[in-house]
């Protein structure tokens, strides 16, 4: 009789442990706080660079070496690594870029959210008097002291793709 009960005991232990193992991974996966809290990061990254708020941008990001900003349009492109790089270009004012006419609109935001990391892909639209920029974009971000932080931004304008037969864009 001891030999059953110890038995039992120990399977009810190991239930119950992974019973709370499992409930806290399910917590850390897709949590709809985390997933609204990557979206408003998200959205707030765009309004700080419509209004060129530093500070706005400076929360935004992860102010970290191994930070990434890449963009390309038909234009231009550029790879901006590490916080003192993406600081120093927001810092300076504007005289390049959409300004404060632009009307910057985020939508069709897709979060997913594991542990301290999250995965977000969007549509960026930028409308101007003088052009419409239609864009695909995506980006990281990384749980830091509690706050959702960006450490990637990948910025695809749409009419910098070439629809070709071989299926390569560029």
């Amino acid at each position: 009789m001891y030999f059953k009960t110890n038995k039992m005991k120990t399977k009810i232990i190991c239930l119950t442990l992974l019973s709370a193992v499992t409930l806290n991974a399910c917590k850390k996966v897709d949590n709809p706080k985390d997933i609204e809290a990557v979206k408003k990061v998200i959205i707030n990254d765009g309004e700080a660079r419509q209004n060129h708020d530093y500070e706005l941008i400076k929360k935004c990001w992860a102010n970290e070496s191994y930070i990434v900003h890449f963009w390309a349009t038909k234009y231009n492109c550029s790879l901006d690594r590490g916080w003192d790089k993406i600081d120093a270009a927001y810092r300076q004012p504007r005289e390049y870029g959409f300004n404060k006419t632009t009307n910057v609109v985020r939508d069709n935001i897709n979060v997913h959210v594991n542990g301290n990391g999250a995965f977000a892909d969007f549509d960026l639209h930028l409308y101007d008097t003088e052009d419409t920029v239609e864009a695909k974009a995506n980006a990281a971000l990384e749980k830091i002291n509690g706050e959702w932080k960006m450490v990637h931004l990948n910025v695809i304008d749409e009419s910098s793709i070439k629809n070709v037969d071989d299926g390569w864009p560029f």
